[in-house]
């Protein structure tokens, strides 16, 4: 007696859709709206022409695990069974087709958590169009923003043919150590190629039958996918570009548009019969900190090739190191963030800013001064940092200020390519714009003597970037201060008792103790949301920007303060640190 196949033995891809939505597999929002626009499209999409061809999407699905053989840990040459969503996926781009029989996709955005199997993904999509498409004379590109990258994608490539007796019999490999191109020979004897591209590799022109790009969110613009689909329309019957992605860190970027217009696309906000949009994400609401449920959304393979317990290990270590929040965010949760690494979230800084306290309020004060000199383009950073008492475990408090210095010549030009209202913080007195193309020394050194009749300034910490011309200024202006230079980089110098990894720890240590109020000022904000860090094998974090237009001096005057501050009160740190060591220790002859 025959037995009765199974509706997901029937049709693998609207089964998942249907899943998908009745809520019986729990998936981001975007995937239910790709999941109903396929069904939707099966009620009437013959309206527009467009025909659901299930043997065809079928046959496809069938072909991974009958040829292509997957590469690493436990997966080592195991054949290619799709997942169900990876089946609606390679399903839904061979599936749909136009009633002339072309395919209807052309374009598929793919954008889902680390660890979830893009990569080999996309490989085999490059060998559906080099060995399995009727396309003579195919070329098939791996592409990346730079060679490193375009290999990462080309090496899984590669990997599958070897480890697939099949492939290994139709298909060539020319190079060694690292192989550079895969060929294979056509029914009628013609010539077609599997080979990595980059954008730095020139604009030679290429035709691609089938582009693959990997991690969108890196690439600097859109100038390779631009360069491939212009190759592209001229193979224009059934060609592919497939573009597959992390979630990225900048909302301005053209992978950000990719982002915006693939899921108004699946939300059938936009009607697009040539993009197949794959967006995994969180709903509103989900706490992904907090609750595993949610999971399953960013990471559809979940338990599959990622573990949720290596999910957990993730979530802990970034509960316990605040700083690498973001990270885990955008490439484990599929949450687009403002920088690479968060370094301190706006909702806690937020928290930490006094909007009734004012400057003129501490008069008299004890104090210590911290600077950060700009280049050219580059703001300069001014904080103040003043004691405000004990906690109730007794740890000392503070109170930070900081002001910015701009060139005003070039400020309105800035303000439109930064995206930044440097105008509105002039005004408001947030920054100070100083006559030139670059900021004046002396009206800072003016600024500072003016601070140092009003407050008691202990000390100035600087960097030590132009710090000779600036004392230059100091001392035409008749100015003394006790100096010491703050070190900037990863590495202690002799010539500093400040460090700037464990500044940005004592700031980190300030805010989340909630032992420090920031008098308001929108851009030390803007500052502090901007920076990111580099970081070495050892954990020793610096100040980078998250984009070449951020201007985070006053973030890092901000930590100097902080640093300065902690340094100067022996403030303990857990865990221990060099400073509580009595040669690194602050004393008042460091400051001669």
């Amino acid at each position: 007696m025959p037995t009765t196949k199974t509706s997901a033995e029937i049709d693998p891809v609207t089964h998942w859709a249907e899943e998908v939505a009745n809520g019986k597999i729990v998936q981001g929002p975007h995937i239910r709206n790709a999941a109903a626009r396929h069904l939707r499209d099966l009620e009437n999409g013959k309206d527009r022409g467009l025909v659901w061809d299930l043997e065809e999407a079928k046959h496809r699905i069938q072909l991974f695990p009958k040829y292509l053989r997957l590469n690493g840990a436990e997966f080592e040459g195991r054949p290619f069974h799709l997942h169900p969503s990876q089946q609606f996926r390679i399903g839904s781009l061979y599936g749909w087709r136009f009633e002339d029989g072309e395919r209807r996709f052309r374009k598929f955005y793919d954008e889902e958590a680390k660890g979830n199997g893009k990569s080999p993904m996309l490989a085999g999509l490059g060998y559906m169009g080099m060995v399995f498409d009727a396309r003579a004379r195919a070329e098939i590109y791996a592409a990346g923003r730079n060679k490193d990258q375009a290999y990462v994608l080309f090496r899984d490539a590669v990997a599958m043919r070897e480890l697939s007796p099949d492939l290994q019999e139709r298909v060539s490999a020319l190079g060694k150590n690292p192989v550079r191109e895969l060929v294979y020979r056509g029914r009628n004897g013609d010539l077609r190629f599997f080979k990595p591209i980059s954008s730095d590799a020139g604009k030679s022109g290429p035709r691609p039958y089938v582009a693959l790009i990997d991690e969108v969110h890196e690439h600097r613009n859109g100038e390779l996918v631009d360069m491939m689909a212009r190759g592209l329309s001229k193979h224009a019957e059934n060609s592919l570009m497939a573009m597959a992605t992390n979630s990225g860190h900048d909302r301005t970027s053209f992978c950000f548009e990719e982002h915006l217009h693939a899921i108004k696309v699946a939300a059938g906000d936009i009607e697009d019969d040539r993009l197949l949009a794959f967006v995994c994400s969180l709903d509103p609401g989900d706490d992904w900190l907090n609750d595993e449920s949610c999971w399953c959304k960013p990471n559809p393979l979940l338990d599959v090739t990622i573990k949720t317990a290596d999910l957990r290990d993730a979530v802990k270590q970034a509960i316990a190191i605040p700083s690498q929040q973001n990270n885990v965010a955008r490439l484990h949760f599929c949450v687009w963030t403002e920088a690479h690494t968060v370094w301190i979230s706006r909702e806690l800084v937020e928290k930490a800013i006094d909007r009734e306290l004012a400057i003129d309020a501490l008069a008299g004060r004890k104090c210590y001064a911290t600077l950060d000199l700009g280049a050219r383009y580059d703001m300069t950073g001014l904080g103040l940092i003043f004691e405000d008492g004990v906690d109730d475990e007794g740890r000392p408090k503070a109170i930070l200020w900081a002001r910015g210095y701009t060139p005003a010549q070039t400020l309105i030009e800035r303000e439109h390519r930064d995206q930044a209202p440097y105008s509105y913080w002039v005004r408001e007195g947030y920054l100070k714009a100083t006559p030139g193309n670059k900021v004046r020394l002396d009206h800072v050194a003016h600024d500072l003597r003016e601070l140092s009749d009003r407050f008691q300034i202990e000390l100035l910490a600087y960097d030590n970037w132009s710090f000779d011309k600036f004392a230059d200024e100091m001392r035409d202006i008749g100015l003394e201060l006790k100096t010491v230079q703050h070190a900037q980089g990863v590495s202690r110098s002799k010539k500093s008792p400040f460090f700037m990894p464990e500044s940005i720890s004592d700031f980190e240590d300030m805010i989340y103790e909630g032992r420090l109020r920031i008098i308001a000022n929108p851009a030390l904000i803007s500052a502090i949301m901007s920076a990111t860090f580099y970081e070495t094998a050892t954990g020793h974090r610096r100040f980078t920007k998250s984009k070449e237009t951020a201007r985070i001096d006053l973030a890092v005057s901000a930590a100097m303060c902080a640093g300065v501050f902690a340094k100067s009160h022996h403030v303990e740190r857990t865990p221990p640190s060099p400073w509580e060591d009595e040669n690194f220790k602050l004393h008042a002859e460091d400051f001669g």
